[in-house]
């Protein structure tokens, strides 16, 4: 367990963005303590895995979306040469349908919802920031069945945005974490992300508040179904 820990430290504690990291590897890191009844398995909140912002990304493979949904991770990034794909379910095309999170070159935070092309208001920007090199937690949600007010949570910030857009559960593309963008090219993230979760259902202000206030994963819940009510994917 302890040289876990230390080649974790190494790997992620100060690992270079600009070194091409297999975030597949280590994407999931988790230590087991204790036997028996005192077993305990926990993660690595704010390590993370490293995307070189030219080519690595993860496929999540999630094609299968409902009108409701949360998106949550951390990030960090010093990166402000370009902007910096967080999540996307969006392939680039002019009639794209689908969701994309991204820390801008400006270090604003981009969230946007597109159904064939349209997004999802004219301010879809907020904070600001967000790549100074430090850990700041993001988060994305909507109902699309219960009105089309979306949630964006920047750290302990409530962001709201409206539209008259319907919702859709036809996406472009299966959810990629730190790309978007079709097949040869597309907007990478360069930096590290780590803690990503996925709901399907749009997540509370008191639910956000716990993922936001979250320092280790539980040792007596599901890391993915955190809520324990069957909406983490």
């Amino acid at each position: 367990t302890n040289f876990i820990m230390s080649l974790n430290k190494k790997l992620f504690s100060g690992a270079s963005t600009s070194q091409t990291i297999n975030a597949r590897d280590y994407f999931e890191t988790v230590t087991y303590t204790g036997t028996g009844a005192t077993q305990k398995i926990t993660g690595y909140i704010k390590k993370g895995a490293g995307f070189d912002g030219n080519s690595s990304f993860i496929d999540t493979g999630i094609t299968n979306h409902t009108l409701a949904w949360g998106y949550a991770a951390w990030v960090n990034t010093s990166n402000s040469s370009s902007s910096n794909c967080v999540l996307a379910t969006l392939n680039g095309s002019g009639s794209s349908s689908g969701v994309d999170i991204v820390v801008q070159n400006d270090g604003k935070l981009r969230a946007l919802f597109h159904n064939s092309g349209s997004n999802m208001g004219s301010t879809y920007e907020f904070g600001s920031g967000l790549n100074d090199g430090n850990w700041h937690f993001v988060a994305y949600t909507w109902d699309g069945i219960n009105g089309n007010t979306a949630t964006v949570r920047i750290d302990g910030t409530k962001y709201t945005q409206s539209t008259s857009i319907a919702g859709t559960t036809t996406h472009d593309a299966s959810l990629k974490i730190g790309r978007f963008g079709a097949s040869g090219g597309g907007t990478f993230f360069n930096g590290v992300i780590d803690q990503v979760r996925i709901f399907n259902k749009k997540l509370s202000d008191s639910e956000l508040d716990t993922l936001y206030a979250e320092t280790a994963s539980s040792a007596t819940k599901s890391t993915t179904d955190i809520f324990s009510d069957g909406s983490g994917v």
